[in-house]
């Protein structure tokens, strides 16, 4: 397997590791539409062929033995392949390379904007949220419905949050965004973050 990086160089895994990757041993392969943070790899068939990891796809290594075999090789390595944004993955037959299409234009937010954003990091009691924008947002870690000083979500960076724009200033200033439904006139649903029930909030296995 190999991976590819922005300077289009690449790491080779199997001339020094064998992976364990999927035991799907289909040739077809099925685009598939991913959202970033999505495990992908059981959409990539065993193929004994050397294949390129493209645009957004990022290859991890979850775990590997000390104990090598009688041959010198090494077949404990464990892999995960994930998309890194969103869109549709696909292969470029010619080349065997996976990666991921998608429509990337600049985003302006707007107040009242649906969005879904990826934590970058927390500093003090603000979430900084990657929604794509000129500028990353703010997310209050009380933005959220039914949150309190003793009892609010943690996130930790990396996690995928959907949200709404409450206040931004024409792509200048960085925007604020809230977990929260609007106050008034919204039929959207307002229960308690604790219940992963309410609109908006952390999207995880469990939102399923």
């Amino acid at each position: 397997i190999k991976s590819t990086r922005d300077d289009d160089t690449f790491i080779d895994y199997k001339n020094t590791l064998q992976p364990k990757m999927s035991t799907n041993n289909n040739t077809s392969f099925t685009p598939q539409t991913v959202l970033p943070g999505d495990d992908v790899t059981r959409h990539l068939p065993n193929d004994p062929k050397h294949y390129k990891i493209g645009t957004g796809l990022h290859v991890h290594v979850l775990s590997t033995m000390d104990k090598k075999p009688d041959d010198g090789t090494n077949n404990s390595l464990k892999i995960k392949i994930t998309a890194t944004k969103a869109g549709t993955l696909l292969k470029a037959s010619h080349h065997h390379t996976y990666y991921i299409r998608s429509n990337c234009k600049r985003y302006i937010p707007k107040t009242g904007d649906r969005v879904l954003g990826i934590v970058e990091e927390r500093f003090g009691e603000y979430y900084k949220i990657n929604i794509f924008a000129p500028h990353p947002a703010l997310l209050h870690n009380l933005a959220f419905e039914g949150a309190t000083k003793r009892n609010r979500p943690q996130l930790n960076t990396g996690s995928l949050v959907y949200c709404r724009v409450i206040t931004c200033n024409n792509g200048d200033m960085d925007p604020i965004v809230s977990c929260k439904v609007e106050s008034s006139g919204s039929l959207l649903s307002r229960k308690d973050w604790m219940t992963d029930e309410g609109t908006y909030g952390e999207l995880t296995s469990s939102n399923d």
